[in-house]
């Protein structure tokens, strides 16, 4: 499995590509519970807040940020990781980058759930996290007749 690497240098490539590509705003909602979630398909906004088509965004020029990827090493017993330089398409990295800023959200995939919206905000370089958490209540009571 490889993500990218959760660095200033790959959030600023991938701003700056956004920035000159005139998007204002992306959005990815996540949802998850009982130990499995996802992030969904990053939603591109102009600069007039219309959501840019899936064709157009398709045609966005691929970007070059570091990736890493975690193996096993069954004879020394431990994890090993390697980065590699990867030209990939804007929608995958922006994608990945929301995906690896989902995990630094505290268990929003675990028990009940949890859902939310991380947006990436282009011109302030700010991304902005809400995350909403589910969980069962219990009421007890107890009566001697």
């Amino acid at each position: 499995m490889c993500q990218i690497d959760f660095n200033n240098e790959n959030k600023k490539v991938i701003l700056t590509a956004l920035k000159k590509l005139k998007v204002k705003r992306v959005t990815v909602t996540f949802e998850g519970s009982g130990d499995s979630g996802s992030c969904e398909i990053p939603v591109f906004l102009n600069n007039r807040g219309s959501v840019i088509k899936d064709e157009n965004v398709d045609k966005f020029p691929k970007v070059s940020i570091t990736k890493s990827s975690k193996s096993f090493d069954e004879e020394k017993s431990e994890w090993k990781e390697t980065t590699t330089l990867a030209e990939v398409p804007l929608r995958e990295a922006v994608f990945a980058l929301a995906d690896e800023v989902s995990t630094m959200i505290d268990n929003w995939w675990d028990n009940d759930g949890g859902f939310g919206e991380i947006t990436f905000e282009i011109e302030t370089g700010k991304i902005n996290i809400e995350a909403n958490y589910r969980y069962t209540e219990t009421n007890t009571e107890t009566f001697t007749f």
